[in-house]
């Protein structure tokens, strides 16, 4: 685990103020965070012994391809459960799919049309917004995009595996590698990072920092 936090959202709580009722800007918790490097071999034993058959052979066959960065958010008072099941993928692929499906949208005749509903993101929104909040960091370079993004529910939250591709060979590059992510709290985003030690996942350890 490389990464383990608190969430706060913003909110605006009403306080009593000299003429009449006024509003503060305060930060309240809700829920924690957590992200690992899933494909790493260590924690991929771990995982075997807590969670849900489908989940861990849908590791095992992606980690063959990619380097897995799981995303695991739980809202507030929540305890870890596993026996994640996952429902939603998103890709470069699919990202193509929905330019040329908007491209292809009649106009819409006044505000209150909707239009047609974009087949290509429906069950897939949440892995969308994944994918385009999610970067690899390494100084010097230039950021690396996901590959593929797998969104899946447990009993308390979410968990999201953000993919990028096994030609990036990271086994053979040292120092440390940041992860970069966004998350929705309340109205706006917040941006969360964890940093890997590249010679330790050349191990098959993922150092927790």
């Amino acid at each position: 685990m490389n990464y383990w936090g608190d969430l706060r959202a913003p909110s605006d709580v009403a306080v009593p103020g000299a003429g009449g009722r006024g509003f503060r800007r305060d930060l309240i918790p809700v829920g924690s965070l957590a992200i690992r490097w899933e494909s790493a071999a260590l924690v991929r034993d771990i995982l075997a012994r807590i969670e849900s058959k489908e989940y861990e052979d849908a590791l095992q066959r992606l980690s063959e391809d990619y380097y897995v960065v799981a995303v695991v958010r739980m809202p507030r008072g929540g305890s870890q459960v596993w026996q994640t099941k996952l429902s939603g993928h998103w890709s470069p692929e699919q990202e193509e799919e929905l330019r040329n499906a908007r491209a292809l949208q009649p106009l819409r005749r006044g505000l209150s049309d909707p239009g047609q509903p974009i087949p290509v993101l429906i069950g897939n929104e949440h892995a969308a917004d994944v994918f385009s909040g999610s970067r690899l960091l390494r100084p010097g370079y230039e950021a690396i995009l996901p590959a593929r993004v797998e969104s899946g529910k447990n009993a308390v939250g979410t968990v999201d595996l953000v993919m990028f591709p096994r030609s990036l060979e990271l086994e053979k590059v040292t120092g440390d590698l940041d992860f970069v992510t966004t998350i929705r709290l309340g109205m706006g985003r917040a941006p969360f990072t964890a940093r890997f030690s590249l010679k330790a996942l050349a191990e098959g350890f993922a150092r927790g920092l």
